[in-house]
Parts: structure tokens; C-alpha cells; sequence
């Protein structure tokens, strides 16, 4: 009897008294599987926390003394597991902690914007620090530099056109801008209104639009008439018509009583062409022509044919303006006056006396300045 060691197997031992009597017993021995243990980090060590681990076994024999979840800082960790045998192993683990980052940005705004930093909103200029959370739970820390840019303020020109002009808008303050009529340039018909929003180089809108406000002024009407011949010598009353004018020239100034009156007379000497210009009081122009031929040869028909065709009805002048201060007297073969003008003849002479046709023949005019006959000649009338 006694105590040994044995190993794994089938053991026989043999045990003899003192009178040499003996007797024989067995024992087989089983081995237990291996004993093993293994640590795992089951979250990460952040910013001089904790890491939380995991010990756990296998084989022995038993319940495990020394496994389950533990708590560490960083470093190496060595942890032993004990079974029911009084097995034991041991398992180490090496934790490192994860460096902090440490971030900066810089963000520009424009005024009334904002931004969303981790869980935090900022409108105003400043310096912002935030924790922000990573993917691999450890915490960053993030330096924001917050930039806010002012809105640009608008302005713009406003004014007045005449009716058919064209109005540029030309707005300052900002770098590009966009207008409610889609261009600068614009040709209104009526007074109106346009708004002009503009960009800057930040990109930053304006928050008020501007105004240009355009009034546009009606243009003057002038009509002088149609053109005219004017015997050399003669005067001519210009007698145009206009509206809403308040001023007057007249180009070129050659013959007239005035260039800056609306009903001037001329004595031209030559042929001209006149030009009225008209401005209203809001300066919009306005302007018409005439052409004046002057004649300086007076030529009278020889023939005349009263009968209503509209053609030679009466004794025509070219210019019965040459001889207004004439006397004129026409006399039929016989001698009898037939028709008698004392001055200012305007073809008027129609073939008949007293309201009757004279019959067809030759008839006699004399043109006389006073007793002095001018001009004289036959008409023959004939129907």
C-alpha cells in the first residue's frame, strides 16, 4: 500500500499481508483532453478608456475558474484559467489604443446658411471644436473654422425714354446678375417696373432685389404739310400742325421770318427742302418735311375746254401767284369784256358770263401792272 504515480492506462497493483497472503487490483487512468484558454477584445480601447475582453476555455475537465468579461487598460494582459482538475493555462493579450484625430476645416457661408457639424448647427463666423463619433466608435476631434460671407446689396439705374427708345439697366454690387426682363437692354412700350438680382463672387445672392423704374414718354406729332411751289419772289406761310411740343427749329434758317416758331413765312429764291424738328417737354423728338419749288417763269395756256371733265376747265397760270398784283381782262373777237380781275387771278376764269357758256372761239387776255400790259394772248375755248 501507499501512494504512486501513475500515468495514462490500465494500472495493477498487488498487496501481500504478513502471512504472505496477497491479493491483485486494477485501475484504468483517462487523461482529460487539453486544457486551453484564449482573450479577445470584444470593444476597442479609446481615448484612455477601457477595453472590454473576453476569456474563454476549452477542454480540462469541469467547470472553469477565470474566464468571462473583464476590463483593461492598455498593455499586455496575461490571464489564467483553472479547471475542475486544477488544470490551469494561461493567455495573454496586447492592447493598443488607437490614436485621437485631431482634424481642422475651414467652411464658408453665405449669410441666413448653415451647416451641421456632428450634431451641432452653425450660422455664425467663429471657431467651433467638436467630438465627432467614427466608425470604429473612437472619437475624433474636429476644429472648425466658420466663414460667413455678407450678402451683396443691389443697385440699379432707373429713368426715362421716349416711346421707340431703348433703356440699358446697368446694376452694381455684385459680380453677374439676373434680370426679370432676361436682358439689360430693353424697349418698353409703357412705364414699367424690373427687378435685378445679383451674384457675387462668393456665390452669395443678393437677398433684395433692385428696382429700375423706366417712364416712357410719349413722342411729339408734327405734320408741316404737303410739298408746295412758291413763285420767285413770293412768300409762303409755313402753317404746320403739332402735338405735345414745346420747342421749335427749323433747318436750314435760309428765307425764313424764324427758326424757332411753328408757322414761319419764307421768300425762297431757290428750291429748298425744310426740316421742323418738335420737342416735347420731356425732350422726345419729332420731326417732318416740306419741299418747296420755286418757279421763276410764268407760263399761261393758250386753250381751255370747259365742259366738267376736270381737265382744262379753266384759264390756267402756272403761277397765278406771279401776277397777283395784276389786273386781268378777257375780251371776246367782238371786243366785249367777257372777264375783268383786278388783282390776285387764281385760274378761275371758267368760260362763262353771268353764270352762261360763252360759245367756242378765240378769246383775248391782257395782263397789266397798272396801265402797263405785261402780258397779253388768245385762248381758244373750245368744249
Amino acid at each position: 500500500t501507499g501512494t504512486f504515480t501513475a500515468t495514462a492506462g490500465t494500472q495493477t497493483y498487488t498487496i501481500t499481508d504478513a502471512n504472505s497472503c496477497s491479493t491483485t487490483t486494477s485501475i484504468t487512468i483517462t487523461e482529460p483532453t487539453v486544457l486551453t484558454a484564449s482573450v479577445t477584445a470584444s470593444s476597442i480601447l479609446c481615448n484612455g478608456g477601457v477595453a472590454s475582453l473576453t476569456v474563454a476555455a476549452s477542454g480540462g475537465t469541469g467547470a472553469y475558474i477565470g474566464t468571462g468579461t473583464f476590463t483593461a487598460t492598455a498593455g499586455t494582459q496575461t490571464y489564467t484559467v483553472t479547471d475542475a482538475n486544477g488544470c490551469l493555462v494561461t493567455s495573454t493579450i496586447s492592447i493598443t489604443e488607437p490614436a485621437t484625430i485631431v482634424g481642422s476645416q475651414t467652411i464658408t457661408l453665405c449669410y441666413g446658411q448653415s451647416v451641421l457639424v456632428g450634431s451641432n448647427t452653425y450660422t455664425s463666423a467663429g471657431v467651433y471644436t467638436d467630438i465627432l463619433t467614427a466608425a470604429n466608435t473612437c472619437d475624433s476631434i474636429v476644429t472648425t473654422n466658420l466663414i460667413v460671407n455678407p450678402l451683396p446689396i443691389i443697385s440699379v439705374n432707373s429713368g426715362a425714354i421716349c416711346a421707340g427708345q431703348s433703356f440699358t439697366m446697368v446694376p452694381s454690387g455684385a459680380s453677374s446678375y439676373t434680370f426679370s426682363s432676361g436682358n439689360a437692354i430693353v424697349t418698353p412700350t409703357a412705364d414699367v417696373t424690373y427687378s435685378v438680382s445679383g451674384t457675387d463672387a462668393n456665390g452669395c445672392v443678393s437677398a433684395v432685389d433692385a428696382v429700375a423704374s423706366i417712364t416712357v414718354n410719349a413722342l411729339p406729332t408734327v405734320t408741316i404739310g404737303a410739298d408746295t411751289e412758291v413763285s420767285l419772289g413770293g412768300t409762303y406761310q409755313l402753317n404746320p400742325t403739332q402735338v405735345g411740343s414745346s420747342t421749335y427749329a427749323w433747318s436750314p434758317s435760309d428765307y425764313l421770318s424764324s427758326v424757332n416758331i411753328i408757322n414761319p413765312t419764307t421768300t425762297p429764291q431757290n428750291d429748298i427742302t425744310y426740316i421742323l424738328t418738335v420737342t416735347s417737354a420731356n425732350g422726345c423728338i419729332a420731326s417732318d418735311t416740306i419741299n418747296i419749288k420755286v418757279l421763276r417763269d410764268l407760263i399761261i395756256a393758250n386753250y381751255m375746254s370747259p365742259n366738267g371733265d376736270g381737265v382744262n376747265d379753266t384759264w390756267q397760270l402756272n403761277v397765278p401767284d406771279l401776277i397777283k398784283d395784276y389786273s386781268v381782262d378777257i375780251i371776246d373777237s367782238y371786243g366785249q369784256t367777257v372777264y375783268s380781275k383786278s388783282d390776285h387771278y387764281n385760274n378761275d376764269f371758267d368760260g362763262k358770263l353771268g353764270g352762261k357758256d360763252l360759245p367756242d372761239g378765240v378769246y383775248y387776255y391782257f395782263i397789266k401792272d397798272g396801265n402797263t400790259v405785261k402780258y397779253k394772248g388768245s385762248i381758244t375755248l373750245t368744249k
